[in-house]
């Protein structure tokens, strides 16, 4: 664990012992596009190259909530 008070570098630390320990669950990451999951999977990849294990199965689904990037939307 790091000692700072960085709130985003605890949240990876969190993380990356979550992923340690459960390393053979089925990972579902939830992903909108909004700010605030696009920051849940940053802090996930982040925290799973930091990890150094490679885990059994990670899914990300990807939820059209409507209220998009119009940069997402595009073709």
């Amino acid at each position: 664990m790091l000692l700072t008070n960085d709130p985003v570098l605890k949240a990876i630390d969190s993380t990356v012992e979550a992923i340690r320990q459960r390393a053979t669950a089925n990972w579902i990451l939830a992903f909108s596009g909004g700010k605030d999951s696009s920051a849940a999977l940053k802090i996930f990849l982040a925290a799973y190259k930091k990890a150094r294990i490679s885990l059994a199965s990670v899914t990300v689904i990807y939820c059209d909530t409507g209220v998009e990037n119009p940069i997402l939307e595009a073709d």
